[in-house]
């Protein structure tokens, strides 16, 4: 071959190359559309979080990035101001998504298992059609705090005046972790007086709110309950130290709790939970609706409605209290075991 063919040979070799080196670019593996799914639950819930995508399609590692970081990051703002920079595909967040609204009107946010009306708050506009980046899976506390109050109420038919007894430190590290979501707090400490309104006057009975320290000792307890007069006591998260769990044992008063492992702790005689797997299952669809195309402004929220009342008959007997057929009847569980307070925490 002539040294004029041989140049003329290479120069089109060369060429053929530039043109190929592109599609070796574009034959690169595609990113995984990433999901950061934020829960204070342990690893228990992960395995519920991870089973419920599979179903969906979703695998981690296969088709998705799935994080599902700790702690409560849900109200960092350093956090999710970093998280929001990174660009995740979906932002799942149990419980409350307002500190995300102020960082993101972009990403697709799926919040699940709130118990604040969503419109009223301000982050969508109606529940069919919520027309921002955020959709979700709403528990209508005012509904489960009225039936709460029926199944007391059903323990003794003239009670005229119940309490809700709250943690202090509980109370203080909420309005401490909100205190920059001023107008935010002011809007779901409204939320909750007009629930607790709604109730009052359903039921007609009336609610008062009082607040104990977790270090409370037994006489302390006994006093703050006396002075309200309350025939029935509704137990907020954040109560149950071994010394209220004494107080219950003792007491002739009808306690009810937020949730059967709460109850089975021996925090309240009756716990009412709504299905918090349902709230799961729920959000990992509207990941996969996300993840297929689908606006979050157009997909509606979901609203739990089915709930569940677990009895600890142990707690009741030790107590003296009957329980009435009309709770029995409405218990899905009655519970009758020892009370272990190393179980993890998890409602079915």
């Amino acid at each position: 071959m002539s040294a004029p063919l041989r140049r003329r040979r290479e120069l089109l070799l060369a060429a053929s190359g530039a043109v190929l080196a592109p599609s070796v670019v574009f034959a690169q593996p595609r990113k995984l559309p990433r999901v950061v799914w934020i829960s204070m639950v342990e690893d228990e819930y992960k395995v519920r979080v991870e089973a419920a995508l599979k179903k969906r399609g979703l695998v981690d590692g296969t088709n998705i990035s799935l994080e599902i970081p700790g702690g409560r990051m849900a109200t960092d703002d350093a956090r999710l101001r970093e998280l929001v920079a990174s660009r995740p595909d979906v932002i799942v967040v149990l419980g409350a998504p307002d500190f995300l609204q102020a960082h993101t009107r972009e990403i697709p946010v799926i919040f699940y298992n709130w118990n604040s009306d969503p419109v009223k708050m301000g982050l969508v506009e109606s529940f069919r059609r919520p027309g921002t980046n955020m959709t979700g899976v709403y528990l209508p506390w005012s509904e489960i705090q009225t039936r709460q109050w029926q199944l007391l109420k059903d323990f003794n038919p003239s009670m005229k005046a119940g309490c809700i007894v709250q943690s202090r430190e509980s109370m203080d590290e909420y309005d401490k972790q909100w205190a920059p979501r001023a107008e935010q707090v002011q809007k779901q400490y409204q939320w909750w007086a007009d629930a607790r309104r709604a109730v009052e006057k359903r039921l007609a009975i009336t609610l008062r709110e009082i607040r104990l320290s977790d270090s409370a000792t037994r006489k302390e307890i006994e006093a703050a309950v006396a002075h309200p007069r309350a025939d029935a006591l509704r137990v907020e998260n954040g109560v149950g130290g071994p010394e209220w769990r004494s107080f219950v044992r003792n007491t002739r008063i009808p306690t009810c709790c937020y949730s059967s492992w709460r109850a089975k702790r021996g925090m309240a005689i009756v716990g009412v939970s709504f299905n918090w797997i349902e709230g799961v299952e729920q959000a990992a669809e509207r990941v996969a609706l996300v993840l297929r195309g689908e606006n979050p402004a157009t997909i509606p929220i979901y609203i739990i409605r089915e709930f569940s009342v677990t009895v600890n008959m142990g707690l009741a007997r030790a107590a003296g209290i009957r329980i009435p057929a009309s709770v029995l009847l409405q218990a899905a569980e009655r519970y009758d075991g020892p009370i272990n307070l190393d179980e993890g925490y998890y409602d079915p």
